[in-house]
């Protein structure tokens, strides 16, 4: 809904017709205070600043979606994680999840 889809369009996979519907999800979080610093080095653009107005909205709506829609959505948070380090965290994730 943050997006400005409906909640119908959502419950009824219409973004996800006709696609395979992944096992797991995994999501990439860091803290506010980390996501400004991050922002602020690399530089801020107008879909940033336009994107931050409704973050919040969209992260707390993002599990209970995910619950109405059955999938299984990981964390990962990487506030303190180097680029490496996530790459690991989920590589790590894949291999548990996904049987060979």
């Amino acid at each position: 809904e943050a997006m400005g889809l409906s909640r119908d369009e959502l419950t009824e996979k219409v973004l996800a017709s006709g696609l395979h519907v992944p096992t797991f999800s995994i999501l990439l979080t860091v803290s506010e205070e980390e996501r400004k610093r991050r922002l602020e080095a690399r530089g801020t653009n107008k879909n940033d600043r336009e994107n931050n107005k409704i973050n919040d909205k969209i992260l707390e709506n993002l599990f209970i979606w995910a619950a109405l829609m059955n999938q299984d959505v990981v964390t990962v948070d990487t506030t303190q994680l180097t680029p490496a380090e996530v790459v690991a965290q989920i590589t790590t994730i894949i291999r548990t999840r996904i049987p060979e």
